[in-house]
């Protein structure tokens, strides 16, 4: 490239939607060039909506431009920076974007869970909250079904499933996904030590 596109991304450290961003960006040699800005709920809409309707998370700002939601920020990251996280062979597009679908479902399910959990007794919907249980179950095994193939490169799908196990870990501590599913476990103690990972890790 011959000019350097001024980016800036709307983020909080505790969204795993944003890790996803970081991680890819890390990946590709890039996440120095982002000015982060920070948001909070009460502060979202206000700072958001001017570039992004939705008033979420992440919005990646390109020279007054808006780029969001996640897969849209990471094919312009590659498309930018790569080609490295995600194939344009037909096939293996397919295969990774499918299975970044899944990744971030399971992220989908949960945070969604956790939201509906906190409601008080009486207004909490359980029902739609153990059928969401039900969805992270299903996505972990899927995962888990998956892992013994992922490939050396740490493409857009691996990213989607690295983060949102670190997210399980980070709000579902007490759940143990990993007794089940040693493939998945293995894998991701693995990919834990990238440095990708190790500089995105949720606050304590």
């Amino acid at each position: 490239m011959t000019n350097t596109p001024q980016m800036t991304l709307w983020w909080a450290p505790s969204s795993p939607y944003v890790r996803m961003v970081l991680i890819a960006a890390e990946e590709l040699g890039v996440a120095d060039r982002f000015e982060r800005q920070d948001v909070t709920p009460d502060t979202i809409v206000d700072a958001l909506a001017p570039d992004n309707p939705l008033a979420q998370i992440p919005t990646l700002v390109v020279d007054s431009r808006a780029i969001y939601d996640t897969r849209s920020i990471l094919y312009w990251l590659d498309d930018q920076f790569g080609p490295r996280l995600i194939p344009r062979e037909q096939d293996a597009h397919a295969a990774v974007m499918t299975g970044f679908a899944l990744g971030s479902g399971l992220v989908d399910a949960g945070n969604l869970r956790r939201n509906l959990s906190l409601h008080e007794d009486g207004q909490r919907p359980d029902g739609l909250i153990g059928r969401l249980a039900g969805r992270m179950t299903r996505a972990l095994d899927g995962l888990d079904a998956s892992a013994g193939a992922f490939s050396d490169a740490f493409t857009a799908d691996q990213i989607a499933a690295a983060a949102a196990l670190g997210y399980l870990d980070f709000r579902f501590g007490e759940e143990d996904w990993r007794g089940a599913r040693p493939t998945l476990a293995a894998w991701y103690d693995g990919v834990s030590g990238r440095p990708s990972m190790t500089s995105t890790v949720h606050p304590a």
